[in-house]
């Protein structure tokens, strides 16, 4: 079909995070629904009156979406003390995962799943 691009299918895509494998990261592509649904978290009044984006909080939120990284249950018990697998870490485990990060990794995941989220990055499906 001629738009069928335009639309986000349910798809897991292999995210191309600069320095590591592609399908190292797996990620669910956000929806227009998702990040109208997310407009309320991350939205905010500052004391000012006006409206500011928190852009941590759709950080955090856009994250959720990463369906599997290249950390291993040891490893991720290691630096939050969860013996959990990544899919199943809740929202809070994973950000706190995520938290310990290098600035310098944390970075290229978000450009990686930014980009893709924009249409700027070309990706295969998982």
């Amino acid at each position: 079909m001629k738009h069928e691009r335009d639309f986000v299918t349910d798809e897991i895509i292999d995210l191309e995070v600069e320095g590591y494998d592609k399908g190292d990261f797996k990620y669910k592509p956000t929806t227009a629904g998702e990040e109208n649904l997310w407009l309320s978290d991350y939205m905010k009044i500052g004391k000012d009156g006006k409206v500011y984006q928190d852009f941590s909080m759709l950080n955090k939120l856009k994250l959720n979406n990463l369906q599997s990284v290249p950390y291993n249950q040891v490893l991720i018990k290691k630096k939050i003390n969860v013996d959990k697998e990544w899919k199943d870490l809740n929202i809070e485990e994973r950000w706190s995962l995520l938290g310990k990060l290098s600035g310098a990794v944390f970075d290229k995941i978000l450009v990686a799943v930014t980009s893709f989220d924009r249409g700027d990055s070309s990706v295969k499906k998982a």
